[in-house]
C-alpha cells in the first residue's frame, strides 16, 4: 500500500477523446486504486447518460474480480459490490484487459 491516485479517459465508439477524470485515494493497494479509478468512471457514464461501455483495464486481477458473481469473502467485497451495482444501471456493457500501453493510444 502507498499513497494513490486514479484516472481514466471516456472516448466514443471512433475512438475519439471525450473528456478526462481523476482523483486522490491515499492509502491504498494498486487493487483498490484500479476499483476506485472503475467507480468514478462508472458514476460519471451514468451522469452523463452513457448506457452502453466498454471498460477497460491493465489489470487482469480487477476483470476476473468484476466478472465473478460471488466475492462474498474478498477483503474489498464492498467496493466490488459497489461496482456491480453501478454496472447494473447501464443496458450494455463489457469488461476487458487491456495492455498498459495500449491504454493511451
Amino acid at each position: 500500500p502507498e499513497n494513490s491516485g486514479y484516472g481514466g479517459i471516456f472516448r466514443d465508439n471512433l475512438g475519439n477523446w471525450l473528456f478526462r477524470f481523476a482523483g486522490y485515494i491515499g492509502f491504498s493497494t494498486i487493487l483498490e486504486a484500479e476499483l476506485w479509478s472503475i467507480r468514478a468512471g462508472l458514476r460519471l457514464a451514468i451522469q452523463h447518460g452513457f448506457t452502453m461501455l466498454v471498460i477497460e483495464t491493465d489489470s487482469l486481477n480487477v476483470v476476473q474480480l468484476l466478472q465473478m458473481t460471488y466475492t462474498s469473502f474478498h477483503p474489498l467485497e464492498g467496493l466490488l459490490a459497489y461496482r456491480r451495482g453501478l454496472l447494473r444501471q447501464l443496458h450494455k456493457f463489457s469488461i476487458r484487459h487491456t495492455e498498459r500501453g495500449q491504454l493511451l493510444c
